[in-house]
C-alpha cells in the first residue's frame, strides 16, 4: 500500500537542489503540493510545484531572472577588468 505521508520542507529542498537549482528562495505547502521559488544555475527564477507525497516536480513556471545572479558566468561578467 503506498504511503500518503507528505514530505517535509527539508526533503523538498534537497529534491529541488538535485534537480539542478542552485538557490531555494521559499518553500511552502499548499494542499497536496509544495510550491518552491528557486533559482537555476544560470540565474533564472522559477516557481516549482512538487507533489507533497512523492516529491515529483509536477509543474514549473519561469518568473524571470533572479535579482542577484551568482552564477559563475554572471560573476565573471561583473568582475572589474584587470589593468
Amino acid at each position: 500500500m503506498p504511503s500518503h505521508t507528505a514530505l517535509d520542507t527539508d526533503r523538498i529542498s534537497r529534491i529541488v537542489r538535485r534537480a539542478g537549482f542552485a538557490e531555494i528562495e521559499r518553500v511552502r505547502r499548499e494542499g497536496d503540493r509544495f510550491l518552491v521559488d528557486a533559482v537555476s544555475g544560470d540565474g533564472a527564477a522559477f516557481r516549482l510545484a512538487l507533489d507533497a507525497s512523492s516529491g515529483d516536480i509536477i509543474g514549473r513556471e519561469r518568473l524571470g531572472w533572479a535579482r542577484f545572479d551568482h552564477s559563475p558566468r554572471a560573476l565573471a561578467l561583473q568582475a572589474p577588468d584587470a589593468d
